[in-house]
């Protein structure tokens, strides 16, 4: 498995992203970046990626934290706290739904974590 697998480090806010790719992880990346920057990163993963690659997120997902006041408090509080500490936000199925179809993507899944407020996309090329 190691010799199939590689890690690509790049500034993807200022460089092209390799080609050729599988897949492509965005790990706790969309809440730190605004609408406009993570639909422009979107076009640039989809570019990237081979036929029938995935897009796999994993971040907090505004609305999948249950219908609990505290699911709620947790998933408000820490869109607060994004927006202050790095002029981030958590954002929709929905939004990122639209960014992905906007890029080209399809079938976009989303699975609920056991994690307050987080979620896993899956969004195909």
């Amino acid at each position: 498995m190691q010799s199939r697998v590689q890690f690509q480090a790049t500034d993807f806010m200022k460089e092209d992203l390799p080609q050729g790719n599988d897949a492509a992880l965005l790990f706790n990346i969309i809440h730190g970046l605004t609408p406009d920057q993570n639909q422009l990163l979107f076009a640039k993963i989809f570019s990237s990626l081979n036929k029938g690659g995935q897009l796999i997120i994993l971040d907090q997902i505004k609305g999948v934290g249950g219908n609990s006041q505290l699911s709620k408090a947790t998933t408000s509080f820490m869109a607060l706290n994004l927006f202050h500490q790095a002029n981030g936000n958590t954002y929709s199925f929905d939004e990122v739904r639209a960014w992905a179809n906007e890029a080209g993507f399809s079938n976009q899944q989303l699975k609920k974590l056991h994690a307050p407020g987080f979620g896993l996309i899956s969004c195909e090329k």
